[in-house]
């Protein structure tokens, strides 16, 4: 039945009854059993009980007391007291400790509920419409923890709230459509109810003369498309049951935004295990303030706020504008191999007044130094090896102005980092994606000869190797996902496409030119060139669903104290570098990386074939495959061209 019969359905209602549990109310779990097992990660009892035996027992105990409620009186429904008493009798607990579990449960059981957003869209249209709306449950939890779950998750306008657990009367038997019939004074063709159970929700509503929709719980569809037999333990779990949720809730037959999705499914989990690496990072090394470089960090402080919302004891968090050209440069104080060799670096080709303009050199200024190292004029494209020897003898001949434009730089610089509390504390923290640790090394140098400085300690998503030459420097430098190319399969996963990691961390904003003051107040200069509304457009999605599944899932992993390993983090963006569908290669083969630094950009798509009339031309081919920053999307996708 579709969405819009849905709506047509409560058009014609006077009264639009919703089962409560995997219709309004999801889990964030695939196997909602396994809460019993999470009950036993947090138990602590004597030896005459064993916690793995916790989820044998309790189940045990719910179809003991089911038995003896139907032998005793022939009752349907039991309240969660009596499991508790049973439970009791088969383990020789005694009621404190009986009690205590009891209320864990409970709690646990509010923790793991959401609201399902389809249906909450539902609720509304009926409210919008005028609708008396009722709840109804065959559920052993009492009539005040349902109310509180239903009200914590925005149902907080209903007529009644009918449970079996108060009623001994269950939908099961349809005993409760009769109570809720003659409750409300209705006929029953007056009430539309909407449940997941197809025998009680719909045989037994319809029996009773009620209309009926039936909204297949998404556990239900997860089965026809995966294997969801498999136990992969607790977590992997609730991974699954959150992607479940959002995967099949919605039955509206609008086609989630392709971003979206990759943020909600593949990108968010990876910004959750990273921030949890960088908060017990920041607490072992007792940071003081943790600074998130922009643009990089731009996203990952939003996931440590969104983490540490209402957390004692958090480290303060910033964000904090840098850039490689802002922070390099201002830390030049002469003109020696090593700044050179910034000075000429990139992969893109330049003409000499690009590479002039990048370090703020009007090139209408130094045209005689111009021609004196051997190029006919600033329009001539730097790209062979005599042009770079000729660059470089350009940045010699130069040094003066260079230097002078760096000091004047670096003062703006160090005063933004005063503005900003840099100062203020012993140790510090910065935070970016990484990954030379190029970006600490110039603050640091920069920073040489002020004084009380704080030592800095760097955070990133992942380290090369490369890095270890600061670290032989004194430099605090750690990574996450790879500390200095280890481990390999790690590091790999990276090199499959860099690009792509960089612009799932990119951010809504260009990169920093420099610093300027303006009425007091030093503000950074942004670039915008290699941010179009297109561009932005796709990172926005991404980041709002990578910033949903953060905030779906942070209350469970806080509750419990569980942290995602980095394998199970990684593993969604690894398949999909390695073997990612059609939709997925043109997708992301479509981002435009850019290349340079300051406002100088030279954009090329991650991964797209020009023709697919490149099969006759396999030198081109060839070329433009070893070109692209990402080769099995390229691949993928030329393929499917031909």
């Amino acid at each position: 039945m579709s969405h819009k019969e849905l709506l047509e359905k409560i058009d014609n209602a006077k009264i639009v009854s919703f089962d409560i549990f995997d219709t309004v109310i999801l889990r964030k779990i695939q196997k909602p059993v396994q809460i019993f097992d999470i009950i036993s990660n947090h138990m602590s009892m004597g030896t005459n009980f064993e916690t793995k035996d916790f989820s044998t027992k309790r189940q045990l105990a719910e179809q003991t007391a089911r038995d003896n409620a139907w032998i005793e009186n022939q009752r349907t429904e039991i309240s969660i007291e009596e499991i508790y008493k049973e439970f009791r009798v088969l383990t020789d607990l005694d009621d404190g400790k009986c009690n205590e579990l009891l209320t864990l449960e409970i709690s646990l059981e509010s923790l793991f509920c959401a609201a399902n957003p389809y249906m909450k869209k539902i609720y509304d249209y009926c409210l919008e419409n005028g609708k008396e709306v009722i709840f109804s449950s065959d559920m052993y939890l009492s009539y005040e923890v349902i109310k509180t779950i239903l009200y914590d998750n925005g149902y907080t306008n209903f007529r009644k709230l009918y449970l079996s657990s108060k009623l001994n009367k269950t939908k099961s038997t349809g005993e409760m459509y009769n109570h809720i019939v003659s409750d409300l004074s209705v006929q029953p063709k007056d009430i539309l109810h909407i449940g997941d159970n197809h025998q009680s929700d719909i045989v037994q509503a319809s029996n009773k003369g009620l209309e009926t929709y039936y909204y297949k719980k998404c556990l239900d569809y997860e089965k026809k498309n995966t294997r969801s037999d498999v136990d992969q333990g607790v977590l992997a779990n609730i991974i699954k049951g959150i992607m479940n949720n959002k995967i099949y809730s919605d039955r509206s037959d609008i086609r989630e935004d392709f971003w979206y999705s990759f943020g909600f499914q593949s990108v968010g989990i990876l910004y959750v295990s990273f921030i949890q690496w960088l908060s017990k990072q920041l607490k072992k090394d007792e940071i003081e303030s943790v600074y998130f470089l922009s643009r990089d960090g731009y996203v990952m402080k939003k996931v440590y706020d969104a983490l540490h919302n209402n957390t004692e004891n958090t480290v303060p968090s910033n964000y904090l504008y840098a850039s490689r050209r802002a922070f390099n440069f201002a830390s030049i104080t002469g003109i020696d191999e090593e700044t050179i060799n910034f000075l000429c670096s990139g992969t893109s080709r330049l003409k000499v007044k690009e590479f002039l303009k990048r370090i703020n050199i009007d090139y209408t200024a130094v045209n005689e130094v111009i021609k004196k190292v051997g190029f006919p004029d600033a329009e001539h494209i730097v790209d062979s090896g005599k042009d770079y020897a000729m660059l470089r003898d350009l940045y010699s001949e130069l040094a003066n102005l260079i230097s002078s434009n760096a000091l004047k730089e670096k003062e703006l610089l160090i005063k933004y980092l005063d503005q900003e509390s840099f100062f203020d504390h012993k140790k510090v923290a910065i935070v970016d994606i990484g990954w030379h640790g190029s970006m600490q090394y110039s603050l640091e140098k920069m920073l040489a000869d002020v004084k009380d400085k704080p030592v800095i300690h760097g955070y990133y998503f992942g380290t090369y190797e490369q890095a270890d030459k600061y670290i032989n420097n004194g430099l605090n430098i750690q990574g996450f996902l790879c500390n200095l190319s280890k481990p390999y399969e790690h590091y790999s996963i990276i090199k499959l496409c860099v690009e792509i990691f960089e612009f799932i961390f990119g951010a809504p904003h260009g990169s920093v030119v420099k610093f300027e003051q303006h009425s007091g107040k030093i503000k950074p200069i942004l670039d915008d060139n290699d941010m179009n509304d297109g561009k932005m457009k796709k990172l926005n999605s991404m980041h709002e669903g990578a910033l949903e599944f953060v905030l779906e899932i942070a209350p469970l992993l806080n509750g419990l104290n569980i942290n995602i390993d980095t394998e199970l983090a990684v593993q969604p963006l690894k398949r999909i570098l390695e073997n990612p569908t059609k939709e997925e290669a043109e997708k992301l083969g479509d981002i435009e990386h850019a290349e340079g630094f300051g406002n100088i950009y030279v954009k090329r798509y991650i991964a797209k074939p020009s023709s697919k009339l490149l099969i006759f031309k396999p030198k081109q081919l060839i070329r433009e495959y070893r070109n692209s920053f990402w080769r099995k999307g390229y691949l993928k996708r030329f393929f499917r061209k031909i």
